[in-house]
């Protein structure tokens, strides 16, 4: 580890008066106070210079809420690396600061009482088990410079309900998100391309799973040995999650990955004698697949566009008849609907 060094001593000129005086050794002694503390501070760290960046190994400190560094000894912090924060039942919560590219093998894997992470647009990998068997993360956004989620991720993080994969990622690998048991929908983006083997297995609350663009292709799981041949666990098995896909998009046929398909394709029949003003109330008539489900949601200003969710609908048999017996209360509302 480099050794940090202290600046040169401070020169206190003459002061002009016992207030001046005291207000200079105020300020270097508060000076010395903080380059001490942030001495201390990273200290805590273990890491090595590769090429002037910052590889961070471990911590040997007390965490609860941890910001990690943004430099060490004034060079920029750029990996987490491999297990450099495994088993640290004692963080809570997480910050990554902006720069970092790299969050390595089983970084952060059984940190079980960490609920919740921000991780920067900075990141690009996200590696095996990252954040594995992280029980207490309850949601978690994926950057947007992210193209490949490593195999077991967030394996075994049972609390997360939400997550958001971004339209820059392109393969979900290997079992990402197996045993994820309080997932209950998932979005797929346009860009991705490859969904590994078991990539969701074990979400058993998982209902609904939305694909926007074409169907990806299903990846064969690597064996722990290498002679052996690839191994094919479904994508969505042990779970009961329909797969929507968007009109338009190609490839689709009745399942995929053990699971059901179904057209997500919703609409508003505006010519529907529904439509409009009926018995006070504003409503109109949402027709699409059977039993799909959405959620409706209304703006005032769609400059602010601040959506805000007023119902969940089931196109029961084909269709769902929405009414907003509240409309006359506001001057002005606009609806739209989206997946759960």
């Amino acid at each position: 580890m480099p050794k940090a060094t202290l600046p040169p001593t401070e020169t206190v000129s003459q002061p002009t008066s016992l207030g001046a005086s005291a207000l200079s050794l105020v300020r270097y002694f508060f000076t010395l106070f903080l380059l001490a503390f942030s001495l201390t501070a990273n200290a805590q760290y273990t890491y090595s210079n590769n090429n002037g960046a910052i590889t961070i190994t471990g911590y040997s400190g007390n965490i609860d809420n941890l910001n990690i560094p943004a430099t060490i000894d004034g060079l920029p912090v750029k990996v987490i690396w491999d297990r450099a924060f495994v088993n640290r039942s004692d963080l809570k919560n997480l910050e990554i600061p902006d720069g970092v590219t790299s969050i390595g093998a089983e970084a952060f894997a059984y940190c079980t009482s960490l609920t919740s992470v921000i991780i920067p647009n900075s990141v690009t990998i996200i590696d095996y088990a990252a954040f594995g068997h992280c029980s207490g993360l309850t949601s978690v956004v994926i950057p947007n410079r992210v193209t490949s989620i490593g195999a077991a991720a967030f394996s075994g993080c049972s609390g997360l309900a939400s997550v958001t994969i971004p339209v820059s990622v392109t393969n979900v690998q290997n079992s990402a998100f197996s045993g994820c048991s309080g997932l209950t929908s998932v979005t797929l983006p346009t860009s991705l391309a490859i969904v590994g083997s078991a990539a969701f297995v074990e979400c058993t609350q998982l209902k609904n799973a939305y694909f926007k663009g074409n169907r990806p292709e299903l990846a064969p799981g690597a064996p722990p040995n290498p002679k052996a041949p690839p191994f094919t666990i479904p994508s969505f098995a042990s779970t009961a999650a329909t797969i929507y896909y968007l009109p338009g998009s190609t490839g689709w046929g009745a399942e995929f990955a053990g699971r059901p398909t179904a057209l997500w394709d919703p609409s508003i029949s505006i010519a529907d004698s529904g439509f409009g003003l009926s018995s006070g109330n504003f409503g109109f008539k949402i027709t699409g697949s059977n039993n799909i489900e959405i959620v409706m949601e209304f703006c005032e200003d769609l400059f602010l566009a601040n959506w805000l969710p007023m119902s969940t609908n089931i196109l029961a048999n084909g269709f769902s008849n929405f009414t907003d017996p509240t409309w006359t209360n506001h001057p002005s509302r606009i609806y739209r609907f989206r997946s759960p």
